[in-house]
């Protein structure tokens, strides 16, 4: 019989604010900055700062979050990127001249004319232009930093509230992304509805994501208290077993395939709305985007242990692959912005069957004492893969525009697709990375 416990209560509680926070920042930050005026190659640059403060931090913090702080550096985080969020509204559109650039019409493909925003920001005031870049760039990687330290220790809190059934972990999810649907929905109506004057022209408030993201955070700290965390009394890192697990050409390989992953999953996370815009997408067209889709990835994190269970994680992964790589080349010709929410809709399948099977591989990959390290390892090649390819994907849009760069991304995936799947039907040893380790193989790597 099902029973509902208040550790339960908790983590889905901390997964639907935190993850209704990270969504509404993530996927309006590139609408706030184009309404500013920034180019697709400055949006694509400014995850770059987190990139570099992940690389520093995360390593450094999963290891410090194994020495009985986890609750407490959990608590920090989320304090410290409220006020974080805040300040992103510091930049403001100063007066410039405007642009009237074509746009074509969401339902019916004819051409309308709209402000393009204040065009060209950083050539005709780029004094001010330059400022704000760098009050955004630098706000973003704190604020990445912090994100990226939180999700690792709610997933290892997850991990060890639900113990050994790996079912729950689609529960939880579940909870997550209804939470961030629903403050998708939110933002986007609000968004529509609340308007400001841009180069004289009433365009919709993107700047309101910033205080329902930050007013949502506030929420988060409310469920700690019964959020548990297990704690070793022997040595807690291992330094050989972490050697032996990421000198090992398996996991190399896996991370590889994450970072691929995560480039995978910016398009859907930081692009895919501002994508929508430029096809003539309104507010009200991304706010429905958003709620199909969540629900859909609840669905799947809900079904994602079972196919798992079925299929093995690695089969997974490459089945994700190829599905990444069809809804590239569909989006590079996709007209109308309704028909990018039914192409999402696959990438949104592939980003939780990814996701879920690099959680579960890497809980296999060592011992509980090292299982945090390992997380956030897996969790930072993943934010890695996905600030690099924001970056990527802004620049070559910039430069060869939005079909193209798809295509591309089409491409590239498929040659990773078939890099994985050769590896997986020639190798001979997949078995022994598909088991978890018992206490006696614990007991081996201490000796060591």
């Amino acid at each position: 019989m099902f029973s509902l416990t208040r550790g339960d209560v908790a983590v889905g509680f901390v997964l639907f604010t935190f993850r209704s926070c990270v969504a509404t920042i993530e996927e309006y930050t590139p609408l706030f900055m184009a309404q500013l005026g920034y180019s697709t190659l400055y949006i694509g640059i400014v995850p770059l700062f987190g990139f570099v403060t992940q690389l520093i931090g995360i390593p450094l913090a999963g290891y410090l979050s194994d020495i009985r702080v986890r609750k407490i550096m959990l608590l920090l985080c989320i304090v410290i990127s409220i006020p974080t969020i805040l300040l992103f509204l510091v930049p403001n559109a100063p007066d410039a001249p405007c642009e009237l650039l074509p746009q074509r019409n969401s339902s019916f493909g004819n051409n309308t004319t709209k402000p393009a925003a204040i065009a060209n920001l950083l050539d005709k005031n780029s004094d001010t232009g330059f400022t704000f870049f760098l009050i955004i760039f630098f706000l973003r990687g704190i604020y990445e930093l912090f994100k990226k330290l939180s999700v690792s220790l709610i997933t290892v809190a997850t991990m060890t509230h639900i113990k050994d059934d790996k079912a729950k972990l689609g529960y939880y999810g579940c909870w997550g992304e209804l939470g961030a649907g629903i403050s998708l929905f939110v933002v986007g109506v609000l968004a529509g509805h609340i308007f400001h004057s841009v180069c004289g022209e009433k365009v919709p408030s993107y700047y309101v994501a910033f205080l329902y993201a930050a007013a949502v955070q506030c929420l988060t700290p409310l469920a700690l208290p019964w959020m548990k965390y297990e704690y070793l009394e022997k040595r807690v890192v291992n330094n050989a077993e972490v050697k032996r697990v990421l000198y090992n050409p398996h996991y190399i390989l896996i991370l590889f395939i994450c970072a691929h992953a995560g480039l995978c999953s910016a398009f859907q996370l930081r692009w895919e709305f501002w994508y929508m815009e430029q096809l003539g997408g309104s507010p009200f067209v991304m706010a429905v985007g958003g709620l199909l889709r969540r629900p859909i990835v609840a669905v799947w994190f809900v079904l994602s242990p079972a196919v798992i269970g079925k299929l093995g994680e690695l089969n997974v992964i490459a089945i994700s692959l190829f599905i990444f790589a069809a809804a590239f080349a569909a989006l590079a010709f996709a007209e109308n912005a309704w028909l990018v929410i039914v192409y999402d809709n696959f990438q949104a399948a592939s980003f939780v069957l990814t996701y879920t099977s690099f959680v579960i591989h890497f809980s296999k990959a060592g011992s509980k004492a090292s299982s945090a390290f390992f997380q956030a390892v897996s969790l930072m090649v993943h934010g890695t893969g996905k600030e690099i390819g924001t970056l990527i994907m802004g620049f070559l849009f910039d430069k060869i525009g939005t079909k193209l760069t798809l295509c591309f991304c089409s491409i590239v995936t498929m040659i990773w697709l078939a890099v994985f799947t050769t590896y997986i039907l020639t190798a001979k040893d997949l078995d022994g990375y598909m088991q978890v380790p018992t206490e006696e193989d614990e007991n081996d790597d201490d000796k060591d």
